[in-house]
């Protein structure tokens, strides 16, 4: 009689407990999830991801060919030319400035003789990237390739269009007096014979004008210069917080997990929200770059490498 009451006791409890996982199953599978996610967070290691011996990425290829160097700065030159003020600008200023930075990639960036082929190659590939840069208004961007054209030896008599450059940097950034000196360099080192003169000496008039009614306004110069990547991740850390819940696993104190019984759960604000606040932050699983930003970001950290000839 003991038996059939403890085996019936037995097949009740069974019967409970498989009644209260089907009618709970959905929270149960909630704090199992979370107490994976809580319990890889705090071993720190990321779960093995399978591997396979077949590629499905193919890798380009960068090596030294002076030929395709010039083939592609030909295609970069004849993207920004067709850049004009369209709306499709800014994608054919990316488009040249993917064919330069290919262009470098294959370039003899380190010839022997100052006065090889290569080197002026080179020196006019830094230059045109630079007027990328300054068609973008990056012109932190552009005064470091103006200075690396110059140092890899531009063409003399082509070497008043990079300082003309530099000068409308200046301009921008009020610093005049730097706009005169550029000027008067200008001047004193273009060669008369030189094409289109006369719409050379009318830009240089311009900036000098310009320049002389800057200082003449009293405008102080801007030497708190930064870079426009500087400025924008100011820009973002200025006007986004972040402070982790310890209730609401990788969100911000900022938002709660509630439960009710007709959404059952949900996400409320408990504070005012800003534009631009950061309300999850969560490690990635994994990550990888799409195909077009292959050339232009890190491939470890994803920054932005437009600069950089190296991807």
């Amino acid at each position: 009689m003991m038996e059939a009451r403890h085996l019936l006791l037995c097949r009740l409890l069974e019967s409970l407990i498989a009644y209260f996982v089907f009618k709970y199953r959905d929270e149960f599978d909630h704090w199992l999830k979370m107490g994976e996610k809580l319990n890889w967070r705090r071993t720190k290691t990321k779960p093995e991801i399978p591997t396979s011996s077949k590629s499905t990425t193919t890798k380009k290829s960068y090596t030294k060919n002076p030929e395709k160097s010039l083939l592609m700065r030909k295609e970069g030159s004849s993207y920004f030319a067709k850049a004009g003020n369209g709306p499709n600008k800014t994608e054919r200023l990316m488009k040249a400035l993917e064919c330069y930075n290919d262009a470098l990639r294959h370039s003899l960036v380190t010839p022997a003789a100052d006065s090889s082929p290569e080197l002026e190659h080179t020196s006019v590939l830094f230059a045109n990237r630079s007027a990328v840069f300054f068609e973008m208004s990056r012109y932190q961007n552009a005064l470091h390739d103006i200075e690396l054209a110059l140092n890899f030896g531009y063409p003399s008599h082509l070497r008043w269009k990079i300082l003309i450059r530099r000068a409308s940097i200046f301009q921008q950034r009020k610093k005049f007096e730097e706009v005169l000196e550029l000027v008067q360099v200008i001047k004193a080192t273009l060669q008369p014979e030189s094409q289109n003169m006369e719409s050379i000496s009318r830009k240089l008039n311009n900036l000098e004008e310009a320049a002389q009614q800057g200082l003449l306004t009293g405008m102080k110069q801007n030497t708190n210069i930064i870079s426009e990547d500087q400025y924008q991740s100011k820009k973002l850390h200025n006007t986004t917080t972040y402070e982790e819940n310890p209730d609401f696993e990788y969100a911000s104190k900022s938002i709660s997990l509630k439960f009710n019984s007709s959404a059952q759960r949900s996400v409320e604000a408990v504070t005012d929200l800003k534009f631009g606040d950061i309300l999850f932050d969560e490690i990635p699983y994994a990550s990888v770059l799409l195909p077009e930003y292959e050339t232009t970001h890190c491939h470890h950290c994803h920054a932005n490498t437009m600069l950089s000839i190296f991807p």
